[in-house]
Formats: C-alpha cells, structure tokens, sequence
C-alpha cells in the first residue's frame, strides 16, 4: 500500500500519518436532520450549521470536507475557516437526491472550476459516485475519468468515495454479507481508476468486526493507495468499532459525518451540542486511529 503521506496526502493526514476526517458536504441529507415538524431548514441554517462545526471540530481533526453550495462563501471561501493544520477538502459532487431520500446518481459539478477550487483553497477534491450491480459502469466509469482529469488539472489529490445501492431491480439488501460483497466490488472496480485516496463505507452494517476486518483486507488488496471508512449506515454508537475493525483490515482511518455530529444537528443548541457530543465523539475515534 502506498504510504499515506505521499501523493499530497500529507495535507490532509495527523502527524503518524492516519487520516482523521470530518466529511461537512452533506445537502439534503443535513437539511433533513436540521428540520423541526413545524419548519423546514433554510439554505443558510445549513450554512450556519456547518459553519459552527467546522470552528468546533477543525481544531481536532486533520481535514475537512466541504460541498461548494453551502460549503463555501459567496465569495468562494469557506463558511468558516478551518483550524490551522487542518486540510479543506471540497466535494465537487452534483447530486441526484430527492428531499429525504438517498442519493441516486451524481456528476462532476460544473461550477466546480479550477478557479474556483483555487479560491477555496481546497488541499484536495472529492467525489462521490453511485455503484449498484447489474447497472452499465461505462456512465460512472466516465464520471470517474472526468474528476480525475479535474484533480490532475488542479494538481491536486483525489478521493473517490463509493456508496453501494442494492441490485438492480431490488428495493433492499439482501442481508450484511450482500452489501458486503458489493462495498468490496466497488473498490476493487474504483481501485483500477487509481484514485489517491478511496473512502468506503464499513463493510455490513458495523456491528461484526470479523466481516469489517475480512472485507477490509480485501478492499486493502484491490487498491493501491490507501482508504479511509465512512459513517453512513452506522450507528454513532457502533462506529467506533466498526473503525477498529477496518484500521486492522488495512484502512488508515475516517472521513465521517453523521458518525460525529448528526446528534448536535438534531439539537436545538448546535454550538453547545457541537463543543460537546460531537468533540467527545471525534476524539474517541482519534484514539482508535491513533
């Protein structure tokens, strides 16, 4: 595997080289934990919501991830900068996501320019990308070259996170062992793109760590670089685990959201909620990366 501080990642990476990450890209997904039964959130409580988090969690963790509509200023900075030493990451996903719903599809943003990107002052770009099996790859497979073609442009490295959907033609997993095997095919399949940086999500649903640290070897072996897990589908509570698990089967650490803050967002207190649930939540898990 490639060292982790290699490639551009040092930016991006603590001291001991592990990758300690908080993912601040989420759209609707955020809106919907930032709405109350008697209002919707606006576009700009998703702003102040991820504004806050980056002043409470930058200062703890080694980068993190921003998504260019609410991310980012209208001047193209971000809402909120982040502590020195910690990396900007800048998602530069379009996504297909009706409200309250998982994301179907994504493409390359096209107001994602190299300008932009260089007024972001990003240290690395991200994209995510839908994998589902029985699907023709060739229109993902495209959308992969063109992110790469973008991150080669601006110098900069590259993080490919694929999510898995059920089958085509099926509505829900099967079981754990299911989605599994896809999770493992989508990074044996995004691996031969060679990206700089693959996020994954936890193999299963997080609670066996014989299936995490199995899977975990095997996505080890279909990539050249290293790989980082996300927190969807997990429990904040089992998280934690699931990481340990995936650090032991090859993974260099997280790049996660909900796992850390879903909790301050359902909080009428995001700041109180942030320096608290949150904090205690990024530090366990800089401790078991560690």
């Amino acid at each position: 595997m490639v060292e982790p501080l290699t490639n551009g990642l040092g930016a991006l990476a603590n001291p001991g080289g592990r990758f300690g990450m908080v993912a601040l890209d989420q759209r609707e997904s955020l809106r919907g934990l930032l709405s109350r039964t008697d209002r919707p959130a606006g576009d700009d409580e998703l702003r102040g919501f991820k504004a806050a988090a980056v002043r409470a969690l930058s200062p703890l963790a080694s980068a993190v991830l921003l998504d260019r509509p609410f991310g980012l200023s209208a001047a193209g900075t971000a809402v909120a900068p982040p502590a020195p030493y910690c990396g900007l990451i800048l998602a530069v996903d379009d996504f297909d996501q009706p409200a309250g719903r998982p994301v179907r599809a994504s493409r390359l943003d096209p107001l994602a320019t190299p300008e932009l990107i260089a007024r972001a002052g990003a240290a690395a770009l991200k994209l995510l990308i839908i994998w589902r099996d029985g699907e023709d790859p060739g229109p993902r497979q495209r959308t992969v070259r063109d992110f790469l073609q973008l991150c080669r442009e601006t110098g900069l490295p590259s993080i490919l996170e694929g999510v898995v959907r059920p089958p085509l033609g099926s509505a829900e997993w099967a079981g754990p062992d299911q989605r599994a095997a896809a999770i493992v095919a989508a990074a044996r399949e995004f691996g031969r793109s060679g990206p700089t940086l693959y996020k994954t999500e936890v193999p299963g649903d997080g609670r066996d760590p014989e299936l995490v640290q199995r899977c975990g070897r095997e996505i080890s072996a279909a990539l050249d670089g290293p790989w980082v897990v996300l927190s969807t589908g997990v429990s904040p509570e089992d998280f934690p685990g699931a990481v340990e698990a995936a650090c032991r089967g090859g993974a260099s650490g997280f790049l996660a959201g909900r796992g850390i803050w879903s909790e301050a967002a359902r909080s009428d207190d995001w700041a109180g909620a942030l320096a608290t649930t949150a904090v205690e939540r990024l530090r366990r898990l800089l401790e078991v990366v560690a």
